[in-house]
């Protein structure tokens, strides 16, 4: 990772992924006598995050060059 652009996507795509496996793990969208109200709470929170995801660049940024050890 000595590039910015691929620090700050390790970093975004590991907290969506997380996220969705996390998700899964709940088994709730892949069961065959899924119940459709927390299946659609489940996937509202999910949208929620993906929408937080979008406005917290600036943490990314951060966490990157963290891991990049450089800012430029």
């Amino acid at each position: 990772m000595n590039t910015i652009e691929i620090a700050l996507m390790f970093e975004l795509w590991n907290n969506i992924l997380q996220r969705f496996n996390s998700s899964s793990k709940l088994h709730l969208l892949q069961s065959n006598t899924i119940e459709l109200t927390p299946a659609i709470g489940l996937l509202k929170s999910l949208d929620k995050f993906l929408d937080e995801c979008r406005g917290k660049f600036d943490y990314y940024e951060q966490q990157e060059g963290d891991h990049c050890g450089s800012s430029t």
